[in-house]
């Protein structure tokens, strides 16, 4: 700033005529001075793209996780719908081989022999 004392700067000490100037002055200067403030706050190393990018990579790792928990599941839930298919379907060949058994004996016929 090219003042050295709180006299000298534009804003201070202004008659109340020149009002709406100082307050147009101001508005034009404060977003650069809260930029030259917020710099020395925070450094002139704080990248905003490099955090975003960060927080963007942490936010698919995060995604990808939820996908595969979900590609597990749904693994597990159609392994559990083919083993119910599969009994489902041993079940029908059983009672169709017992109706082809009924056809040809005309009874229930089942072997009576016990094996030791």
């Amino acid at each position: 700033m090219p003042w050295t004392e709180w006299q000298a700067a534009p804003w201070a000490n202004v008659p109340t005529e020149r009002a709406q100037e100082q307050q147009a002055w101001m508005n034009v200067m404060m977003p650069w001075m809260q930029q030259q403030a917020q710099q020395q706050q925070w450094g002139t190393e704080f990248d905003w793209r490099k955090a975003q990018d960060e927080w963007n990579r942490q936010f698919q790792e995060a995604q990808f996780g939820h996908q595969q928990a979900q590609d597990v599941w749904g693994q597990g839930f159609q392994e559990q719908q083919l083993a119910q298919q599969r009994q489902l379907e041993e079940a029908r060949q059983a009672s169709e081989q017992q109706n082809v058994t009924m056809q040809t004996f005309g009874r229930r016929w089942a072997p009576t022999t016990r094996w030791m």
